[in-house]
């Protein structure tokens, strides 16, 4: 029992001695008593709070395109939260794959926007991907952030210049190349050049006032001269400059026609009219006019594919080509939309040495008098030879006959002597080569025969000729 009592004393001292040291404890007499009593004890602190995390982002965008040269800018805005450090942009571009900065970081404005230059690849022709890159240092109160933009591409173009211009012009008229102006930012010089032994020249310079988008400049190299020229212009303004492609314009002459003929013509012979077509393109229409009873009639058209820089033409001369006389003619050019007209010019008609009985038909005219064959067909000579004939034992005979035979490697069986080309027309007379007549010339003589000494020439008119064909010799 005492012990229990015994027991229950000292617990009960024990309960009393743990209440009175906690007040004790609350008053700080303990540890005034512990100080009292050499024992330290240490003072209860609070614990610092972490850093916060800033909330960051960024928007950013840029023209899609913009020019060489020209000032190009990105611009955006920043949110931050929890943080009231300063907070800068940095403008990236992907080359070769990788980000790296372009030009120094900014700052950006009390109410988050910015804006950023992009100076990459200023002069040169193409796209390239940017984003911009926002960052806030640490601070006591919040860590360093950053974030990055969307990326987005910005392609740059070449300044641009046209030009056109007529492509035809006739020598001596005013021409002027125009064209649109894309790109430039300032003033503008436009230098209209022209290729020229091998060297693009500058022919003139105009100056187009900042804004502008188009320009005019004359092209005057070469005016009145015909002939194709190439020209361009170059454009500049400051270290922005651009080049046309090329054109090319055709001075081409006025209209013209020019005309000659033979100003006197036997009778029954043609006659042509010869010349050029000048400034026509296209075809034409080439009228042979002889003025008759008091005004022009056309009395001959043909039609002729003309190029500007002249085209040849022949058109015949019919009318009165039986009579003795003078007539005056033109010859005229028509193209539908403009004409133009030849100097007049006259032609004679007079009966010469050409036989009346050769301006019909089919006819070997051999003229003694000239010592001269002719191939005639319907009045026209077709060919002209010198002729030997017989001597005055063995003469040729004049009249009118026909080829009754030919003898392309004839042997006289009389004289043992070649042939060639034999056409015989009275017995044994006969129009043939003569290799004493190419050798000798007139100091010999046939036998009768009409002797040739071009060779090639009658070769030619033997297989021409035809057995039938009129034989008209006189003297």
């Amino acid at each position: 029992m005492r012990m229990q009592r015994t027991g229950r004393v000292t617990l009960l001292r024990r309960v009393v001695t743990a209440v009175i040291s906690i007040a004790l404890l609350s008053t700080g007499a303990v540890g005034v008593a512990r100080a009292d009593e050499g024992t330290p004890v240490p003072t209860p602190t609070e614990t610092a709070p972490p850093p916060a995390t800033p909330k960051l982002a960024v928007t950013a965008s840029a023209p899609a395109t913009t020019y060489l040269a020209r000032a190009t800018a990105a611009s955006g805005t920043v949110t931050v939260e929890d943080t009231t450090a300063p907070v800068s942009v940095q403008a990236q571009v992907k080359v070769d794959g990788k980000w790296r900065n372009d030009g120094k970081p900014a700052a950006v404005a009390s109410n988050g926007k910015f804006t950023l230059p992009l100076a990459y690849g200023l002069k040169k022709v193409a796209t390239y991907e940017w984003k911009v890159v926002a960052s806030v240092p640490a601070t006591t109160e919040a860590t360093a952030a950053s974030a990055d933009s969307k990326s987005f591409k910005v392609k740059r173009l070449a300044q641009k210049v046209t030009i056109k211009a007529d492509a035809i012009k006739r020598v001596g008229k005013k021409l002027t190349a125009s064209g649109k102006l894309t790109g430039f930012d300032g003033a503008v010089t436009v230098k209209a050049q022209v290729y020229v032994d091998g060297k693009w020249r500058t022919k003139n310079t105009v100056k187009v006032k900042k804004g502008a988008t188009s320009y005019k400049a004359e092209l005057t190299y070469d005016l009145n001269k015909a002939g194709k020229r190439t020209w361009r212009v170059v454009a500049t303004s400051g270290s922005q400059k651009a080049t046309s492609s090329k054109i090319k314009v055709q001075r081409i002459p006025l209209r013209a026609i020019d005309a000659r003929a033979d100003r006197t013509k036997q009778i029954g012979s043609r006659n042509y009219a010869k010349g050029k077509v000048t400034g026509f393109e296209g075809k034409v229409k080439v009228k042979a006019q002889v003025y008759a009873k008091g005004k022009w009639s056309t009395k001959k058209t043909v039609t002729v594919k003309a190029k500007y820089s002249g085209t040849s033409y022949k058109v015949e001369l019919p009318y009165a080509v039986n009579g003795r006389g003078t007539t005056t003619w033109r010859v005229l050019v028509d193209d539908g939309k403009a004409t133009r007209k030849s100097a007049k010019f006259k032609v004679s008609r007079v009966a010469g040495n050409i036989d009346s009985r050769c301006l019909t038909g089919r006819v070997l005219c051999v003229s003694k008098q000239d010592r001269k064959v002719r191939w005639m067909v319907d009045g026209e000579i077709k060919k002209t030879f010198d002729a030997r004939f017989g001597k005055s034992s063995t003469p040729t005979r004049n009249g009118a006959y026909k080829v009754y035979w030919k003898s392309r490697d004839h042997v006289s069986s009389l004289y043992g002597s070649p042939m060639p080309f034999a056409m015989f027309f009275s017995g044994g007379q006969a129009v043939h080569y003569s290799s004493d007549f190419a050798r000798r010339g007139y100091n010999g003589a046939s036998h009768g025969c009409v002797n040739i000494r071009d060779y090639a020439g009658i070769k030619k008119l033997f297989d021409t000729v035809r057995v039938g064909d009129k034989v008209i010799v006189y003297a």
